[in-house]
């Protein structure tokens, strides 16, 4: 087995963890390679690119954001990935940092289980410009504080025009995000399932709407519109112009994630501060 560590930049007091995983997966015959800022932490030289190299199991050491970076750069490419999570924000990540050593052991014994998180694919039409995959949200804002003009569709039929903010396409897991800031409702993970939630629309009567996960949304920028920035999970972001329009659909590949346990996901909404 491989395994790649991935790092939260910038935070060099994970090094202590990055040690930790790098003396239990040694003591188990596991090989370990660390992503550039990993590495950069502890000295190491054994370096691999995530861009490039897909190990058998990513690890991710960080925040959501660290684990959503992740998630895009592996694109297409499935490794299972390991979360350890650092502070009370980590709402993806599930093992805590004193656990290191008894789960990498339960890594190599087979005690856990994978977890596929559905994900949403974005095109823009007319465009050759390939999107990442969004695990949370596809979400259109406008960047120079004005009134954006939008007109949603699933399978071709109108859905309603906004004028307002914005709004988001959500999955399941991303509907206790961004979504959920927006007044989006929680929906359980295991309903697949696409949120439309609509951000401040001056049609006080917009509300979410909750659609199948085989519906094809389409979010078209009105002529009349500003131009609106699309932001796929707070870490890539594209501007769209007037006239344009961009389909969302189900992504053909999930995110497999290993857990030891069930997320704890309702504990962690309502406890977040």
């Amino acid at each position: 087995m491989k395994i790649g560590v991935v790092a939260k930049p910038g935070d060099k007091s994970i090094s202590k963890i990055l040690f930790e995983i790098l003396k239990a997966a040694s003591e188990n015959g596991i090989e370990v390679f660390f992503d550039p800022i990993a590495a950069s932490y502890i000295g190491s030289d054994k370096i691999f690119d995530l861009t490039r190299e897909t190990p058998d199991v990513v690890v991710v050491v960080g925040g959501d954001g660290t684990f959503l970076r992740t998630v895009q750069l592996l694109g297409d490419r499935q490794p299972a990935i390991m979360t350890i999570r650092l502070g009370r924000r980590g709402f993806l990540l599930d093992v805590n940092p004193y656990e290191v050593t008894a789960r990498i052991r339960d890594l190599l014994d087979g005690k856990y289980m994978i977890v596929r998180y559905m994900r949403l694919q974005a095109k823009i039409e007319g465009r050759s410009t390939r999107l990442p995959y969004a695990l949370n949200e596809v979400a259109f804002l406008q960047p120079d504080f004005k009134v954006v003009r939008l007109r949603v569709f699933k399978d071709g039929e109108p859905l309603f025009s906004l004028d307002g903010d914005g709004i988001i396409v959500a999955t399941p897991i991303g509907s206790t995000a961004y979504s959920l800031s927006a007044g989006g409702p929680i929906v359980d993970p295991e309903v697949q399932s696409i949120i439309v939630t609509p951000l401040n629309p001056l049609q006080l009567y917009l509300r979410t709407i909750i659609l199948p996960p085989t519906a094809i949304v389409q979010v078209a920028i009105r002529s009349d519109s500003p131009r609106a920035r699309l932001l796929i999970d707070g870490q890539y972001s594209i501007d769209i112009d007037p006239g344009e329009i961009v389909t969302i659909t189900k992504a053909p590949i999930p995110v497999r994630v290993i857990r030891f346990q069930r997320l704890p996901i309702y504990e962690r909404v309502f406890e977040r501060r």
